[in-house]
């Protein structure tokens, strides 16, 4: 794929934007004026053409709308002016541009880290563009995006993805994604980046330390850039994404972060850390920002889908507890979310118009259990009722439609929902849903959490269909009137940029019912 698009110097076309032409009437003389469409703005620009470097980081675009997308790009300089420069950007439907549908300026400065993000407007619904940003005479890298569908959708494709360490190795897997023609958008499940991968490792890291300043957070996320598979996975494909716990601090929650997540002394005061952490994620990903910050959201595709994304790990997460503290665990007003999330969810869930509700979110919800023993606190287990809360609203919608998303625990999984695995018959269809785990896009599942122990536990749990622990890679999830159905692709060395994904398994569900079945039969 070609990477990056020029264009010659001199060869520039020059407009005025922002005129609206005189209004016209019927006859001439008098009558109901007919207002002209407003022109679309031209890049204009006669200096001397700007360094081939000035869009080092590429660009992105994300939360697609039926009427509208976010784009973003970075601007790089060599020496950094001291004043904010002004980018163009223009929206059309061919990668040549010759059919503009929009177009317009923006001012990015030192105080967004050069960072620029556009909220593109009246576009139409279900449509393929193309995309691209200017300054100094030089084009960025032509992006192409897609906005949401409205009314009838027969299929729809995602691809599901999460925690990419940089220094554990190459990123295949965004490449593979990138490779594909079938996605509506790249569901992104968290640990886009690890605050704690330092200077070691496969690939060098910067900063190279744990991130703890916001100029910490800056260079990790532009170090994380420069990989060429993330690139084009985010020139070809929307984004939708959530941070977890590492895009701050590990197994962090709403107030701190646990032992070895954050120390005052090494890294400062929480809330500064956090907000640093925040601030430069908002920055550096393709996300439409809200003013209070939050990150949950939701997305309608048409009539087939509802898409809620959450935010359990900063939000209103109350601090883990430790596996043997069953009394606070199981506390009846013990969150995950936060009061008002939970109470936003279950109207997203009971109000949606789609014929699924698909739940984009971090941690593994399913129970993971040796007995009445919680192996992991961090994950919905640790939050019992806010998880029956959340299985009362999909217990609320008219058919059985729900699927959970998750990621952070770096191997792949298929469960039927339950609360609790006790007596529960695999395939009976009494469950509140299903759920598809996605493993690390190169990171190793926890040594916190014994291998061995989690297959003897998995014994004991049998709404748990399918799971794999070793395996890196991706899941791409396809919904249908009829059914909707995982393809995890696994690779074997991600240290080796030739391997290619290959097909695992597949699980699917049947729209009204939630018992997982196998195929061998992969979506595409």
């Amino acid at each position: 794929m070609k990477r990056r698009q020029f264009m010659k110097k001199g060869a520039l076309a020059v407009a005025a934007a922002g005129i609206l032409p005189a209004c016209e009437t019927d006859d001439g003389a008098g009558g109901d004026e007919k207002e002209q469409p407003k022109p679309i703005a031209k890049y204009e620009y006669t200096g001397d053409i700007g360094p081939k470097t000035l869009f080092s980081h590429g660009v992105a675009s994300g939360d697609p709308l039926h009427d509208r997308v976010i784009l973003w790009t970075r601007v790089t300089f060599a020496k950094p002016p001291t004043e904010a420069v002004e980018v163009f950007w223009e929206v059309a439907k061919d990668a040549d541009f010759a059919d503009r549908v929009a177009a317009g300026t923006t001012k990015t400065s030192a105080e967004r880290d050069w960072t620029v993000k556009v909220d593109a407007e009246g576009l139409q619904a279900g449509t393929r563009y193309h995309y691209r940003f200017w300054l100094q005479g030089r084009s960025s890298d032509i992006g192409r995006t897609l906005t949401t569908p409205t009314g009838p959708s027969e299929k729809l494709r995602f691809a599901v993805c999460s925690c990419a360490r940089y220094s554990s190795g190459y990123y295949i897997g965004y490449g593979a994604i990138a490779a594909r023609d079938d996605i509506a958008a790249v569901l992104h499940l968290g640990d886009y980046i690890y605050e704690s991968d330092g200077g070691g490792g496969f690939r060098p890291n910067d900063p190279p330390h744990a991130c703890a300043t916001l100029q910490d957070y800056r260079l990790r996320y532009a170090r994380q850039r420069t990989d060429g598979d993330l690139q084009v996975m985010h020139q070809r494909h929307p984004m939708i994404a959530v941070w977890d716990d590492h895009e701050v601090a590990n197994n962090g929650y709403k107030s701190g972060a646990t032992q070895f997540g954050h120390d005052e002394k090494t890294h400062g005061p929480w809330e500064k850390r956090k907000a640093a952490g925040m601030q430069a994620w908002h920055e550096w990903m393709p996300v439409r920002d809200q003013a209070d910050g939050r990150i949950w959201r939701a997305f309608s595709y048409g009539d087939l889908l509802d898409l809620v994304m959450l935010d359990t790990r900063y939000w209103g997460r109350q601090r883990q507890e430790t596996r043997d503290e069953k009394k606070k665990i199981n506390a009846p007003a013990r969150t995950l979310m936060g009061a008002d999330q939970e109470t936003w969810l279950a109207e997203q869930v009971t109000t949606g118009k789609g014929r699924w509700v698909v739940v984009g979110q971090q941690v593994m919800c399913a129970p993971l259990k040796l007995g009445d023993l919680v192996l992991n606190p961090d994950q919905w287990d640790g939050y019992p009722a806010s998880r029956k809360r959340m299985f009362d609203a999909f217990d609320s919608r008219k058919t059985k439609s729900a699927i959970v998303l998750a990621g952070d625990i770096h191997s792949s999984w298929a469960n039927e929902l339950v609360g609790d695995p006790k007596g529960y018959t695999a395939g009976s269809n009494k469950a509140h849903g299903v759920e598809f785990v996605a493993p690390g896009i190169t990171s190793s599942f926890p040594d916190s959490i014994p291998e061995s122990v989690v297959e003897t536990g998995v014994k004991s749990n049998p709404h748990i269909r399918w799971f794999e622990l070793g395996s890196k890679g991706f899941i791409v999830l396809e919904l249908t009137e009829k059914r909707a159905q995982a393809d995890w692709y696994f690779y074997k060395d991600i240290k080796k940029k030739e391997t290619k994904p290959a097909f695992a398994t597949a699980l699917y569900v049947e729209h009204g019912k939630s018992a997982l079945h196998k195929t061998d039969k992969k979506i595409g």
